[in-house]
């Protein structure tokens, strides 16, 4: 997961950069936290399944 992470921290760097170059700063911002929100929701998703399956196949 931490390549992932990393990988999803820089390509939402590199969109908020290019979306500064078209909107306001409080707008961005807005932006970022949702979709910061929306990585998490789906992380948490993606854990609980790949532990869901682990158990499976250790059962």
């Amino acid at each position: 997961m931490a390549k992932i992470d990393a990988a999803y921290a820089q390509r939402m760097e590199q969109s908020r950069r290019d979306m500064l170059t078209r909107h306001d700063p409080e707008t961005v911002a807005g932006l970022m936290n949702a979709a910061a929100r929306m990585w998490r929701s789906e992380r948490q998703i993606i854990e609980t399944r790949v532990r869901n399956a682990l158990q499976e196949m250790t059962a």
